[in-house]
């Protein structure tokens, strides 16, 4: 039995639903634990993993254009199965937890196309909570976003 390693999408501008490849944009070999978030026209799909290990970088699709937009970003540490948020005031992404042989405690950053800001270390975060916290996270304004993390 094959696998498929092509990125799909679900086109419903028009009313009638339809499931389209995007031809361009395919993998030597599929991923799975990645996680994708919706920013204006882009999808950032961030992690995952693949037989050949944990996965840092990031794609971004443009669904305006149907494309893939190059990317030269890459997490300061891969991972698979961690949440993602996004701050529109501070126009920020927050790759939080996750796992690559262990459970992380990190927070990165990701500011816009190109650049990962930084990564912390947020001791108190553990498995049992990771999700918690991130979805704590998701109505706060942008000052607390980090204060939050770290005072769990």
């Amino acid at each position: 039995m094959g696998t498929s390693s092509s990125i799909e999408y679900l086109n419903d501008a028009s009313g009638n639903s339809s499931w389209n490849i995007l031809a361009e944009m395919t993998y030597p070999q599929p991923i799975l634990g990645i996680r994708s978030i919706l920013v204006e026209e882009l999808i950032y799909i961030i992690g995952g993993e693949n037989i050949a290990g944990f996965i840092g970088s990031v794609l971004i699709i443009d669904t305006v254009n149907d494309a893939l937009i190059s990317s030269s970003i890459n997490l300061e540490i891969p991972r698979t199965r961690h949440s993602l948020i996004y701050d529109p005031d501070t126009q920020l992404i927050y790759v939080v937890g996750g796992f690559n042989g262990e459970y992380l405690k990190s927070v990165e950053t990701i500011k816009n196309e190109s650049t990962v800001i930084t990564t912390t270390e947020a001791p108190n975060m553990d498995k049992k909570n990771t999700g918690y916290i991130a979805g704590l996270i998701v109505g706060l304004v942008s000052p607390l976003v980090c204060a939050l993390a770290f005072l769990w």
